[in-house]
């Protein structure tokens, strides 16, 4: 459409057909995407934003959204079961536990939850998720399955109703990383590996659990909750010299090394439940 009225599918949609809908005005999807015939593709442009309303947008291959998108269902799945890319160019709102999986690469370039948090977020694709709008806000978890790049300067993953944030593969990226929760976070593989972190600040109820092995970063890690440590060696490392504090407890029998040329604060029990393998410390300065 060349003006700006709104596109309605006001029922499902099917067919093995690379779809783009294009309009200055709404595009609005009322029943389900590809449920009983994949579309080969589906990609969005409007000014007013895409309403996906079905629970369900699957295709074969790329999903791209140009526009701001929405999600009105209790419960919304963006499949590509070809490993098509799936991308949301603008925002991503609607109190709906939203999942994106494909072996390809899921990409959010604006802020999530921003204006209307998730429900929920649960990705799970083959080449990694890259958030790249600074900020992932949900009521409830956040279940990162693949690698995740941050892209924003600064990158704030919250859950303001105590669901657990789980790392469950990587995390990379040069922005200023806040996790917070009241709930569990959990990094299971390294974080700031590839592309060390700016910094690292978690703040969660239930504390953060360091399975991966290495935290770096180029400025300060400061754990605001209670550490647990997972592997069998873990290294907490500041290349640029910030502090790394620890406000609470650190427990976990790992062989943990802590190094930068700022402050080491272990403002809380070390090995008081489970004690370290070992402790090994290289900064300036550390206190206890």
């Amino acid at each position: 459409m060349t003006g700006s009225g709104a596109i309605a599918f006001d029922a499902t949609v099917d067919g093995a057909w690379a779809l783009t809908a294009t309009t200055g005005g709404l595009t609005t999807f009322i029943g389900q995407v590809g449920g009983t015939t994949p579309l080969h593709s589906l990609t969005t442009d409007g000014g007013d934003g895409t309403a996906v309303n079905g629970g369900l947008v699957k295709t074969t291959g790329l999903q791209q959204y140009s526009d701001a998108v929405t999600v009105g269902a209790a419960a919304t799945l963006f499949q590509s079961t070809g490993g098509g890319s799936i991308t949301f160019a603008s925002t991503l709102d609607g109190a709906s536990a939203v999942t994106a999986t494909t072996a390809g690469q899921t990409t959010f370039s604006g802020q999530v939850g921003g204006t209307t948090p998730l429900t929920s977020l649960t990705t799970d694709g083959g080449d990694g998720t890259a958030v790249n709008g600074g900020l992932v806000k949900t009521t409830g978890l956040q279940q990162y399955s693949d690698a995740v790049t941050v892209g924003a300067a600064v990158t704030l993953f919250q859950s303001t109703g105590g669901g657990s944030i789980a790392f469950a593969s990587t995390l990379d990226g040069a922005s200023a990383v806040t996790v917070t929760t009241a709930g569990q976070t959990t990094f299971s593989g390294q974080v700031g590996g590839t592309t060390p972190l700016h910094s690292l600040t978690t703040d969660g109820g239930d504390g953060t659990a360091v399975n991966g092995g290495l935290v770096k970063t180029t400025g300060l890690q400061q754990y605001s909750d209670a550490v647990t440590v997972g592997a069998a060696v873990t290294l907490f490392q500041s290349t640029g010299g910030g502090s790394i504090a620890f406000a609470s407890t650190l427990d976990g029998a790992s062989a943990v090394t802590v190094t930068t040329a700022g402050q080491t604060t272990f403002s809380g029990q070390v090995g008081g439940t489970t004690p370290l393998h070992s402790l090994t410390t290289d900064a300036a300065t550390a206190r206890r």
